[in-house]
């Protein structure tokens, strides 16, 4: 998981403890953006040649496995 927006919703709560701590590799990854009331992805890249780079993220359940 690496987008969490409500981290006081009970749901969330016994994930976010240190064990559940992981770093994620990327290259390029996308948030949606709300224009003239529709949904629309936004892309993000380090820069033109998307070198590898990482961020925080959480480990969980894996759901459908």
């Amino acid at each position: 998981m690496t987008n969490i927006r409500r981290t006081n919703s009970p749901h969330w709560r016994r994930w976010l403890g240190p064990a559940h701590r992981c770093v994620v590799p990327l290259t390029s990854f996308c948030e949606y953006d709300t224009i003239d009331g529709k949904k629309v992805p936004n892309w993000f890249a380090r820069d033109e040649s998307r070198p590898l780079m990482v961020f925080a993220g959480r480990t969980g359940p894996a759901y459908g496995r």
